[in-house]
């Protein structure tokens, strides 16, 4: 006689402990992986609530929040997007447009566009958690049982609101999010309409959306088109060919109504020179802060990869959802290495750690229910197909006891990860300064506000609010000075004769960070400290007047 445990059988030989013992395991499992839940539930509660106190913050919390809020404010009041590429440019639109439309009409209808900016952020972040949880729903062996695909959706969604570039990404007016929702959005999608013939073109739609609101966001597409091919290859053409049409078709509206500065200002100004060190330090930071889940969802790529979507019924989108999801990482990954870019930030990695989560999670529920028909992850999933097959019986009857140790082994490991790896102690959010420091902020924009002439700072949101006009955007233009594309003879003579009253920097110009230079020359930095002083400093701010300003010098500065 054999016992069945998990899917497995157990041999009548094995030790009635032994039997016992892989009979509880996997509901032991079950209980670490709602422990799991537990804490992310925890963490994903204070993610929201700063967040939420961010949106309420009336000034900068990080740099690029400027470049965008000025280009949005920009675009509500009726201005030109993408201003032509000529001697006058002092800002470029980083971006594709649907954030900054998105922001601008969101903006207009509550009169704060720096706080419809950041809920907008907050809104994209909870439904992207929602979807990447309906696609591990979708993934997850329905013979698990409706408690574990629960637990393991909620486990995908939760995952991905407490990375912390996500909580950090949250909080912020930045357009990262939104474009990796409608990613997610396309690649569920996909994954529910691909058996159903021409309904599967609509995935079109939310990946447009996706590439014009960060035009680096292909890898959902790619994934999905690769998916199609492997079932039918002619209709994978049609879908890759669909998609790319509708992207060439707007850019193509874009640069006419532009007159051609759309490519301007989202491709040639964004051709910054690539670093692989960077690339490399940014992605050993990924591995050493989640170990876990990456191990786990790179264990999960051959399983997901071996679905095969063609050879089963129109009605099961569940291989579908996991074939695209096996193309869909490591493409995600692949795009994310473009963090080597000077400027690149940690939300590179906000698309490919949304569904290293989807898949770290689909391990620890196929580890529950490891049968040889859950279609497996990694080794243990190969071991199962080469079970079902086998002729010696005591192929099948061995591997039960060690899977049901893989039952309890798995969410063990993301116990440790969310614990002791990343424990919520060490949750990664944008805190909101203290109340003094934003009294000081508050000041120095009424300064800004009130001062006659123009200013200088690399806090756009500063001059954003205060409704002066920006006499270069930092980083941007800088990039373009150094490329020889951007004549910055006239500010640097305006800065010499102290014509520009206030000067106002995120840095010390006696002693600049390695920073500084990506947003301001050595020119520049050095006509600030030969022909200015330092008038006052706090903590984040050093504000400076002409040396021989006259009756300038009575700037009211905090």
């Amino acid at each position: 006689m054999s016992a069945t445990v998990g899917g497995q059988r157990l041999a009548s030989g094995e030790p009635t402990a032994v039997r016992r013992i892989a009979r509880i395991l996997p509901a032991l499992g079950l209980a670490v992986l709602l422990v799991v839940d537990g804490v992310l539930v925890f963490n994903a509660v204070r993610v929201v609530q700063a967040a939420g106190a961010a949106i309420a913050y009336p000034f900068e919390l990080d740099f690029a929040e400027g470049l965008v809020l000025g280009r949005t404010r920009t675009l509500a009041a009726g201005g030109a997007l993408y201003p032509p590429a000529d001697a006058s440019l002092t800002a470029v639109s980083a971006y594709t447009p649907v954030y900054y439309a998105a922001a601008a009409l969101l903006g207009n209808s509550l009169g704060d566009h720096l706080a419809a900016g950041r809920g907008l952020a907050l809104a994209s972040a909870l439904l992207a958690a929602l979807t990447l949880a309906a696609l591990a729903w979708r993934a997850i062996d329905t013979a698990g049982g409706l408690t574990v695909r629960t637990f393991g959706a909620a486990c995908a969604g939760l995952a991905f609101l407490q990375i912390s570039y996500t909580a950090s990404w949250a909080a912020l007016m930045r357009v990262d999010i939104l474009a990796v929702l409608f990613a997610f959005i396309g690649v569920l999608l996909f994954a529910a309409t691909a058996a159903r013939g021409p309904h599967v073109y609509w995935c079109v739609v939310p990946f447009a959306l996706a590439v014009y609101t960060k035009q680096t966001t292909v890898a959902a597409a790619a994934a999905c088109v690769l998916t199609a091919a492997r079932g039918d290859l002619q209709r994978g053409v049609r879908l890759g060919l669909c998609f790319a049409v509708a992207v060439l078709l707007i850019g193509g509206a874009m640069q006419l109504a532009t007159h051609g500065a759309f490519a301007f200002h989202v491709v040639w100004a964004n051709m910054h020179p690539y670093h692989l060190e960077q690339a490399a330090s940014f992605m050993q930071d990924i591995a050493i802060r989640y170990p876990v889940l990456i191990a786990l969802a790179a264990a999960t790529v051959p399983g997901l990869l071996g679905s095969a979507p063609a050879a089963h019924p129109a009605s099961n989108t569940r291989q579908w959802t996991r074939a695209v999801l096996g193309a869909y990482l490591p493409l995600a990954v692949l795009v994310s290495v473009t963090v080597g870019k000077v400027g690149a930030d940690v939300n590179y990695f906000i698309e490919p750690l949304g569904v290293i989560c989807v898949c770290a999670a689909l391990a620890a529920a196929e580890a529950l229910r490891p049968g040889p028909d859950a279609g497996g992850w990694g080794l243990a999933g190969a071991r199962a197909a080469r079970a079902q097959s086998a002729v010696n019986v005591r192929a099948i009857e061995s591997p039960g006891s060690g899977a049901s140790v893989v039952a309890v082994a798995v969410p063990l490991l993301l116990l440790w990860q969310v614990l002791w790896v990343t424990p919520p102690a060490a949750l990664e959010s944008i805190e909101v300064p203290p109340p003094a420091q934003q009294a000081r902020v508050a000041t120095l924009l009424d300064a800004v506000r009130h001062v006659d002439g123009p200013v200088l700072s690399e806090d756009l949101t500063l001059l954003s609010l205060a409704g002066k006009p920006m006499l270069l955007q930092p980083f941007e233009v800088t990039q373009l000075v150094y490329r020889h594309a951007y004549d910055e003879s006239p500010l640097l003579a305006a800065l010499r004769r102290g014509e520009v009253p206030l000067v106002v920097l995120r840095f010390d110009v006696r002693r600049p960070p390695r920073l500084a230079f990506d947003r301001f020359t050595p020119a520049t930095i050095t006509a600030v400290r030969e022909h200015y002083q330092l008038r006052s400093s706090f903590p984040g701010y050093w504000v400076y007047t002409p040396d021989e300003a006259g009756d300038r010098r009575e700037v009211a500065v905090p």
